[in-house]
């Protein structure tokens, strides 16, 4: 990788457009890094919070008991 950069830099007629395609492919793949790890972070968090019991049963028993109970009309 490094070899291919400096080969285009040698051929390249325009090193500051090079230096620009550079920075933005590294901010590519920083900006996508960062996405993985948000999106690990974000994947840890919901495990956590399924697998741990839940903080208020009786918010959730209660939405059970109102879908179970008949509608009065």
């Amino acid at each position: 990788m490094p070899y291919f950069i400096f080969h285009n830099f040698l051929e390249s007629s325009h090193p500051f457009e090079l230096m620009i395609t550079f920075c933005s492919r590294s901010l590519f793949v920083l900006s996508r890094d960062l996405f993985m790890v948000f999106r690990k972070l974000i994947d840890y968090r919901v495990d956590h919070l399924v697998s741990s019991p839940i903080h208020h049963p009786s918010r959730f028993q209660h939405v059970s008991q109102v879908l179970r109970e008949p509608v009065d009309h």
